[in-house]
């Protein structure tokens, strides 16, 4: 412990010390802005600082701003930092065009376009040079080169999610054209930019799109959409606080009502152009503005007033005549001046720099001979008497260290495993025992009707009901069964064509008896019967599972109608509307969803499996429909699949009503004795007495109609009977009429 504290003491003398003799000499030549900048801390803060300098003297002295911005260029290179360089070659170019002189920014444009194109830098800073260098070309009337530089920008700018640089881009193509007489190109361009900037909501964008779509219609001689568009560009504009815009815009209103010969609103816009532009010493507005309102005038015969904006356009005039000449000269005396206070700067960053170079180069050697003589003196003999032992202490650590992250990483990842197994095999618990519920919940109706079938006293009708129960039953298991086929991908169809009507006659045969129950009427109202190469069962199916779906929604005594349509897409549109109790919107998705139908029915929300919908969704993307639903609680629902090949077919669908109305026509008149009619008057009055959907007791009296063993009553009761049970209560009415005349009823 003794040796090591002379040694720590001769550390801390030999190496810090020249540190704080070399801080002591730099800080001293801290006293002025140029010392600053020739001694900071790193390349970064000297980069920094001449940036600072070159946006100060932006909106100062421009001539200033170019010099150090260029002098950001130099170094920016030296240091080979990226973003510093290309931001001294934006800070010229803009100096240079801010003063119009565009052979400069040209070449400074050129010189940052090699070098970005030379490192592959970012596509956006590419097509902003780009965008400079069109609109440069334009404003030196080198119209293609403008355009070629420009469509380029266009092209790279498509590439990125700037929509600004789009707009800006295709705004000054539409400049382009327009200045070259190619209206419709500019027309085009123009209303490409103008999306754009209202879709982000750039209000000087959008202004300057709409005085380019003034100015060429215009020029058209489309004198009222020219007005149009310059009243919104004004509109725009006034909303962003630009008098001299908006003076330039009410002038180009006045020119356009002047070319209409309506001179008072010439008057009107010219003078508030003139204000404005005179207010803010807008010479060049002015000049315009006073003309317009020279010319108005003596149009309207106001010539004390034509003669004095007449002088003051002359005076105005001459005068921008006379500053511009004036500019000029002191331009050029200016550029001579700055010149020569450059060359005076150069020669004493040449000086300041050559005696910094040897400040430098003393300072490194001292630094170099420190570092070598610390390290000789103090750090090889500490680091080879300890290397050892950190090094096998390292590596046992490091050993332990990666037993340990390779045991937590299986830990966790089995312990991940079994979480998802048992989050599987809970939620496929919940669904097993979800959908036995249902099922049991869907099936007890059919088994009800098997088990009451004493009820029945008709061996015929007992037939039928077994017949309904038993495919009742067997439609849900194969809805089931497709279902699971489909998730499994083992689903297969057999296409074959098939006609609308027939699907829509076998719907309506297996949901007769549920309309039975709730008197309701099921109309067909497709005008067409469509043919299509479907499944005929699987099809079938999905018919009986929208009827269904739509008796057991429905009050008793509505109406269900299946529709047909052809979209504007020139698609075939299927739909089952019904008037029940409609569906929320935010169920729309979900009755169509197998396992999310066991979530609803676990939480009260559906009351049966809803596995029919999700057949029926199965079965509509296996044929590659698509399949909806069109509904709002309260205002029923409208269930729906759409397919793309079809053809109409020949023939129509035959109602319930059709065929007792051909079977009617069919019925004998046959004559009964008096006697016979005495003892039906009693059964044949509590028919009549009958609504048509009390159908058990229509049928307890037509029985004991049949037990007189009338036979010419037969037929009669044969369709009075299957009027009842398809609740035609038109045709039940009109067998009553016809029993009561050819009877007798009604005059005893």
């Amino acid at each position: 412990m003794k040796k090591t504290i002379p040694l720590d003491i001769f550390l801390l003398v030999f190496f810090f010390f020249p540190f704080s003799v070399i801080s002591f000499s730099n800080n001293s030549i801290l006293d002025s802005l140029l010392s600053k900048y020739q001694n900071p801390t790193d390349n970064t803060a000297k980069l920094e600082l001449l940036k600072k300098i070159a946006h100060y003297w932006a909106d100062k002295n421009s001539d200033s701003s170019i010099l150090y911005g260029k002098k950001l260029i130099y170094e920016a290179e030296n240091a080979k930092d990226t973003l510093f360089i290309s931001s001294g070659f934006l800070q010229v170019i803009n100096q240079f065009i801010f003063l119009s002189e565009y052979d400069s920014s040209l070449y400074y444009s050129f010189r940052c376009l090699e070098y970005v194109r030379a490192r592959s830098l970012y596509k956006l800073q590419y097509a902003m040079l780009l965008l400079f260098i069109g609109d440069q070309y334009r404003a030196t009337a080198q119209y293609d080169n403008s355009i070629r530089y420009l469509t380029e920008a266009w092209a790279l700018a498509n590439k990125t999610n700037n929509t600004k640089l789009k707009s800006n881009i295709l705004n000054r193509l539409a400049a382009v054209y327009f200045e070259t007489g190619k209206y419709d190109e500019a027309l085009l361009w123009a209303d490409s930019s103008l999306r754009l900037a209202e879709f982000i909501n750039n209000k000087v964008l959008s202004s300057n799109n709409l005085a380019i779509k003034g100015a060429i219609f215009r020029d058209q001689g489309d004198y009222k959409n020219a007005i149009e568009s310059f009243q919104e560009a004004l509109r725009f504009i006034r909303e962003f606080d630009n008098p001299s815009g908006e003076a330039n815009i009410l002038n180009n209103i006045s020119i356009t009502y002047f070319l209409l010969k309506d001179y008072h609103n010439t008057v009107q816009y010219a003078m508030e152009s003139y204000d404005i532009s005179s207010k803010l010493n807008l010479k060049a507005l002015s000049v315009v503005s006073s003309e317009y309102l020279a010319r108005a005038y003596a149009e309207i015969g106001e010539f004390e007033l034509a003669y004095k904006y007449h002088v003051i356009f002359e005076h105005k005039r001459m005068g921008i005549f006379s500053e511009k000449s004036d500019k000029l000269i002191s331009e050029l005396n200016t550029k001579y001046e700055t010149q020569k206070k450059e060359q005076q700067i150069e020669k004493q960053q040449m000086q300041i720099e050559k005696k910094d170079y040897k400040i430098k180069k003393k300072n490194i050697t001292l630094t170099m001979f420190l570092f070598i003589f610390v390290f000789l003196a103090v750090f090889s003999i500490y680091i080879y008497s300890t290397r050892k032992k950190l090094k096998k202490v390292n590596r046992l650590l490091t050993k332990k260290n990666l037993q340990i992250s390779k045991q937590k990483i299986e830990i966790e990842t089995y312990a991940k495993k079994v979480n998802n197994a048992y989050e599987k095999l809970r939620e496929l618990d919940e669904y097993k025992q979800a959908m036995t519920s249902m099922l049991v919940h869907d099936l007890k109706n059919p088994l009800n009707l098997l088990a009451n079938l004493d009820v029945f006293d008709n061996e015929k009708e007992k037939s039928v009901i077994v017949n309904r129960a038993s495919k009742q039953m067997l439609i849900l298991i194969m809805n089931l069964l497709d279902i699971n086929k489909a998730e499994n991908n083992s689903l297969t169809l057999n296409k074959t064509k098939v006609d609308l009507f027939e699907i829509i006659r076998l719907s309506l045969q297996e949901t007769e008896y549920l309309c039975l129950e709730k008197n309701i009427e099921i109309l067909n109202k497709s005008t067409f019967n469509y043919g299509f190469m479907a499944d005929k069962d699987i099809l079938t199916r999905v018919f009986i599972n929208f009827l269904t779906n739509a008796i057991k929604y429905s009050h008793s005594n509505d109406t269900i109608s299946i529709n047909t349509a052809i979209t504007k897409d020139n698609l075939l549109r299927i739909s089952v509307k019904d008037e029940g109790i409609g569906i929320a919107k935010e169920h729309h998705e979900v009755i169509f969803e197998k396992f999310a139908q066991v979530k609803k029915i676990k939480s009260g929300q559906i009351g049966s499996t809803g596995l029919g919908l999700a057949f029926c969704k199965v079965a509509a993307e296996s044929h590659d429909w698509v399949i909806g639903v069109d509904s709002e609680p309260g205002n029923g629902a409208e269930f729906w699949i759409m397919l793309n090949e079809y053809q109409i077919n020949s023939g129509s669908f035959t109602t319930f009503e059709e065929n007792a109305v051909e079977t009617e026509n069919n019925i004998e008149e046959q004559e009964i004795s008096e006697n016979v009619k005495l003892a039906l008057e009693p059964f044949l009055l509590g028919l009549k007495k009958l609504d048509v959907y009390r159908i058990s007791e229509i049928k307890k009296l037509i029985r004991d109609i049949r037990k007189k063993d009338i036979k010419e009553m037969t037929q009669w009761l044969n369709e009075v009977r299957k009027a009842a049970e398809t609740f035609n209560e038109k045709k039940y009415i009109k067998l009553m009429e016809e029993g009561s005349k050819r009877w007798g009823i009604d005059s005893r």
